[in-house]
């Protein structure tokens, strides 16, 4: 077999898929949780400043309302393994219409989500060294950072949230530990008379404080949107992620709602975003504020990247019905990254940013039209699935008691929130514009990707540079023809290792020599209709050429993956070789910390049997 040859055709054998970010419930509970446990960084101080001191009791009636739509995102995640959360169930129940509908109100949610983020990261930096005028102008900066990061392509963002996450739980409990054992006796009667006096606010403020609380519960959507990452036994995982979920929720919302909002008034501090930034400085001093400051900060930059992928992600699920532009669906051949989504998105923080001059309580006016509306689909799309199969117990009526606490407060605030309603609708009415007239066909559609390698592989084994090349399941097929226990990892041409691999070969027996090129993907979706890149078809052309030479045939291997080190290892292990050859790394200490260690990570997923030799 030759380099030039096309593979015949056989049957596609069934890989485990590792090299795809498979999640286990830790890391998916640390994924949605910076997304959606960081509301109590800037919830408290917002909710403070529109409610007064009601905020705790309106967060605690909507916490009993995330629980009952929290279970509903389990069962998207668990009925949509290809993801697309609520725009899946949406299209499921009602068609792509709806689901586009959908969509364009969560992108407005996520955009005003990223600003949120970032702009409280930058006031809670800001409370270590007082500034004012710099928060717009470093929050704009982060922005443009932001975007930077998703435009290069990071992975390991689940590892990073998880340690960020657990992190600032512990300082969390140091705060909460600090302000209960300094409220006197009258002040936690006023806290509790506070709750109990919710009956006497008026319907207007009951519907504006209602709305306003939903903000602590925004990212729940992630749920969703990470479902093909998730490891198998996948229900297993979802439900253990999704408990975790609402426990951690359920146990810091509500109640650092409560106390900081208490702790403020008890202390005579002033309604603001980053509302427990004062207050660890008052009942705890400086050093409680700089560890609530720099984790608050940190898992507030995350949940900001979260919201980030969470967004093209959404577009990927839009595209899916074509109804996304070319130009920002198409991603780079290196990178592997949606870019045009990724200026789109990064634009519309900015422009958010910049009209709110990074005020986190005008942030905050915007939220309710976006998120409710969707949820609301979400959950009415979930019931009407329900109904058709007819599931009519207790479960179908929770969900109907769960979309009616999201429609209820949603139509409110068209009227309370009437700012919030016109942002919700221009942005969505936009997005939605665009929709309408690309699958139209007025502008060209596109599809942001795929979410599992194999998919993304087969989509591509017709294109013209795919003919070189065979995937990993055309390789196993092929063992019968070409017996092999040798494999070459290649991330450039590498004629003295080819030959090494040539000598190796021989001496052990082998008919052929296995060689493999990992394209790297990072994030959560592989590229749509995208072959081998070029430094791959180069690079096994090459090694080819020289194995030949040699007197070896060479069964070239090409695979897309979010992990290199993992897609070799399953390879490997697949293929049933006892050796792998790999070259020296030419990457940066950069490259590294970006995109982790292939080698490092190639050794851990090995198993004993499976040798590596590294050749300069």
């Amino acid at each position: 077999m030759t380099a030039t040859a096309a593979p015949p055709p056989v049957a596609a054998a069934a890989t485990s898929g590792r090299g795809i970010t498979r999640l286990g419930p830790i890391l998916a509970w640390a994924v949605v949780f910076a997304d959606l446990g960081t509301s109590v960084y800037y919830v408290p101080g917002i909710l403070y400043g529109q409610v007064g001191a009601m905020a705790p009791a309106f967060v605690l009636i909507a916490t009993v309302a995330f629980v009952l739509v929290a279970f509903e995102h389990l069962e998207i995640a668990h009925r949509f393994p290809g993801g697309g959360g609520g725009v899946s169930a949406a299209v499921a129940a009602f068609g792509p219409r709806v689901g586009v509908i959908s969509g364009a109100l969560m992108v407005s949610a996520y955009l005003l989500t990223i600003a949120l983020s970032v702009v409280s990261a930058l006031h809670y930096i800001a409370a270590l060294r007082p500034w004012t005028r710099e928060v717009t102008i470093l929050s704009g900066l982060a922005i443009v950072g932001l975007g930077f990061v998703n435009w290069v392509g990071v992975r390991d963002v689940a590892r990073f949230a998880l340690v960020a996450a657990l992190a600032a739980l512990v300082v969390d409990a140091a705060l909460l530990a600090a302000v209960v054992t300094q409220l006197r006796a009258e002040e936690w009667a006023e806290l509790f008379g506070n709750i109990r006096h919710v009956g006497s606010v008026s319907w207007a403020g009951l519907a504006t404080g209602f709305a306003g609380a939903w903000l602590a519960f925004s990212g729940l959507e992630s749920l969703g949107q990470l479902a093909p990452a998730v490891r198998e036994p996948r229900l297993r995982v979802i439900r253990a992620a999704t408990v975790l979920v609402v426990i951690s929720v359920v146990l810091t919302a509500p109640i650092f709602t409560a106390l900081a909002v208490e702790a403020a008034s008890a202390g005579g501090i002033a309604a603001q975003g980053a509302l427990l930034a004062p207050v660890a400085l008052k009942y705890g001093g400086n050093q409680l504020l700089v560890a609530v400051a720099i984790t608050g900060a940190a898992l507030l930059l995350l949940a900001a990247n979260v919201a980030f992928i969470g967004c093209y992600n959404v577009f990927q699920a839009i595209g899916e019905h074509g109804y996304l532009p070319a130009a920002v669906a198409r991603r780079h051949p290196g990178a592997g990254v949606p870019r045009g989504a990724v200026i789109v998105i990064t634009a519309g923080a900015l422009v958010l940013i910049l009209i709110a001059q990074a005020d986190l309580r005008a942030l905050g006016q915007l939220f309710a039209f976006g998120l409710l509306g969707s949820y609301a689909i979400t959950s009415i799309s979930i019931d009407a699935l329900r109904w058709r199969e007819k599931r009519r117990g207790p479960v179908f009526w929770a969900g109907v008691l769960a979309s009616l606490a999201l429609v209820v407060p949603w139509v409110t605030s068209w009227v309370t929130k009437p700012i919030a309603a016109i942002y919700g609708a221009v942005t969505s009415g936009i997005l939605l514009a665009v929709a309408l007239v690309t699958h139209r066909g007025w502008i060209r559609a596109g599809r942001v990707g795929y979410f599992r390698a194999s998919s993304a592989e087969e989509a591509a084994a017709d294109l013209p540079g795919a003919i070189e090349v065979v995937t990993l399941a055309e390789a196993i097929a092929l063992k019968a023809s070409y017996p092999s226990t040798t494999l070459v990892a290649l991330r450039s041409p590498n004629p003295a290792l080819c030959r090494e691999a040539a000598r190796r070969a021989r001496g052990v027996g082998d008919a052929a020599i296995y060689l493999i090129y990992v394209d790297e993907v990072p994030g959560l979706v592989f590229p749509p209709n995208t072959g081998p890149s070029e430094a791959a078809s180069r690079c096994l052309r090459s090694a080819a050429a020289e194995l030949r030479q040699e007197g070896m045939d060479a069964v070239p291997i090409w695979r897309l993956a979010h992990d290199a080190g993992e897609s070799i290892a399953e390879a490997a292990e697949d293929l049933g070789v006892g050796c792998i050859l790999v070259g020296t790394t030419q990457r940066s200490a950069v490259w590294h910390f970006l995109r982790g260690n292939v080698l490092k990570k190639l050794m851990t997923e090995l198993p004993e049997p499976i040798h590596v030799v590294i050749c300069e």
